[in-house]
């Protein structure tokens, strides 16, 4: 089962490192009565609009990553994927607006130098050089893009706020993390069509025996997007989904501990719909 996470080891750009984890049990979400999908009621103009879809190319070309699915990237690959990740970046910054402006020339700074083998620590997310200007960025589209707009609560252990079913189609998430002192993490993975699997199925299996779990239904779900907050902080992330049977969940251990049981073996998962 392919994982990424944006609080990953260096090497890491926009979330898009490839991590098979060796999924830990989850349980049922501990998720309150959710509220409806918002969407933005703003009319947003035609040169917003255009930042906003480009911003959504970057997301999509940032999540493909670099590496295989069971190696840390070596320096080459990364090189290679930020010659990839520069077309969209450098989109994106044309059309960014003067409030997200100097945000957009940072990250497309960072990428250009690592597209000639430069300061690749800095495309860590968890490394300010790239989180700053990150979350400005995507703090902009939640706010101002006409996107379905998800506001979620990450509690020790479970999210509230997160819908039943979700619209489909371009989504900015906010994941706000309000538990006692705990990073969490929100990771969404998608069951591929056709699978031999429900949700419910994969949550109870990964509840009961997650390494058989993974072993079973890892070529079943791919990994869609990811947002991490720590403790009283917030986060954002935007992604294009399509229709289907999808889970939330944290992967992250607990405590902070390297070899911590993740946060879904305390129940931090929930399964959802797109439609």
């Amino acid at each position: 089962m392919k994982h990424r996470s944006r609080r990953m080891p260096a090497l890491v750009l926009l979330g898009a490192i490839v991590l098979v984890t060796a999924v830990a049990g989850c349980s049922s979400s501990k998720s309150s009565k959710s509220s409806p999908n918002k969407t933005s009621s703003t009319t947003v103009s035609s040169a917003v609009s255009q930042a906003c879809n480009a911003w959504i190319e970057v997301e999509k070309v940032a999540s493909s990553g670099p590496g295989g699915p069971d190696e840390q990237p070596d320096a080459a690959a990364v090189k290679a994927f930020a010659t990839t990740l520069a077309t969209p970046v450098d989109a994106f910054t044309g059309l960014a607006p003067a409030a997200v402006k100097a945000d957009a020339t940072t990250i497309q700074g960072i990428v250009h130098a690592a597209t000639q083998g430069q300061n690749l620590d800095q495309l860590d997310p968890s490394s300010p050089a790239l989180a700053t200007p990150l979350t400005g960025v995507e703090k902009w589209v939640h706010t101002a893009c006409p996107f379905t707009k998800l506001n979620v609560q990450a509690v020790d252990y479970g999210y509230k706020g997160l819908p039943a079913t979700v619209r489909a189609g371009k989504v900015s998430l906010e994941l706000t993390n309000t538990a006692m002192d705990e990073e969490h993490e929100l990771s969404i993975l998608r069951i591929k069509d056709g699978s031999d699997v429900t949700s419910d199925e994969l949550v109870k299996a990964l509840v009961s025996d997650p390494n058989g779990a993974e072993q079973k239904y890892g070529d079943k779900v791919d990994f869609v997007a990811d947002v991490s907050a720590a403790h009283d902080k917030t986060n954002y992330t935007t992604t294009d989904l399509t229709p289907g049977d999808y889970v939330a969940v944290c992967f992250l251990p607990l405590h902070g501990q390297e070899n911590g049981a993740p946060h879904v073996s305390k129940g931090m998962i929930q399964a959802f719909k797109v439609a």
